[in-house]
């Protein structure tokens, strides 16, 4: 599964958890910290493809999700960081 992540869909954490409810149909995260467990725990083959990083408005947010998705991305094989 690719999911593709720019500064519209990063804009912030509302915006960010509503797009992966539509990704994930089985899955509707309520915080960052459920996006993370439910990362760990998947034998899914996901890749995040993340551009126009510079242009995201929640620097804040966006610096807490990469984080997060670099932790798993390191932890978890089958979950994948591309930053173009």
């Amino acid at each position: 599964m690719l999911i593709l992540l720019d500064d519209i869909k990063i804009r912030d954490e509302g915006t960010f958890l509503a797009y992966l409810g539509n990704e994930f149909k089985s899955f509707s995260p309520a915080n960052l910290e459920e996006v993370r467990e439910y990362l760990l725990k998947t034998d899914e083959d996901i890749e995040f493809l993340v551009s126009d990083y510079e242009e995201i408005e929640d620097k804040s947010f966006a610096s807490k999700l990469m984080a997060i998705l670099m932790d798993v991305s390191y932890i978890r094989k089958n979950i994948k960081l591309t930053q173009m």
